[in-house]
């Protein structure tokens, strides 16, 4: 591989890296706290109606996994893209459940799960290098 595109590849990882840490705390913050807006909003009726729990709990836990696939992507980027890749199949399955009116957060979700696995694969060319 020469090294033009062997530094292409580790650029691309760390923009990755970079953003996909920075998403994943930022979003757990933010469900934990409703920094930028009200989350209840987004959480499917089928998920409210089978999970004993009030929205504020969920939301606390859902913050606290974002917390925890954050730190992982950044100590393990391997494994937390798994997670992130994981993680974001679990949101767009509750968004479905929502339907239309989110249907742009599930194609942007869909492209975020489709840059989470492409960084897996960065990963594994990264530690091959």
């Amino acid at each position: 591989m020469s090294k033009k595109v062997e530094k292409s590849i580790q650029h691309a990882f760390y923009l990755l890296y970079f953003g996909f840490v920075f998403l994943a705390v930022w979003a757990g913050v933010d469900k934990i706290f409703n920094i930028s807006q009200t989350w209840q909003r987004y959480l499917s009726p089928l998920l409210l109606q089978n999970v004993p729990l009030p929205p504020e709990t969920i939301l606390f836990i859902v913050g606290v996994i974002e917390l925890i696939a954050g730190v992982t992507m950044l100590v393990s980027p391997r494994r937390g893209a798994l997670v992130m890749a994981f993680w974001l199949m679990c949101i767009i399955g509750n968004l479905a459940t929502i339907g239309l009116p989110v249907l742009d957060i599930i194609i942007r979700d869909l492209v975020l799960f489709l840059a989470a696995v492409t960084f897996y694969k960065l990963s594994v060319i990264i530690a091959l290098t």
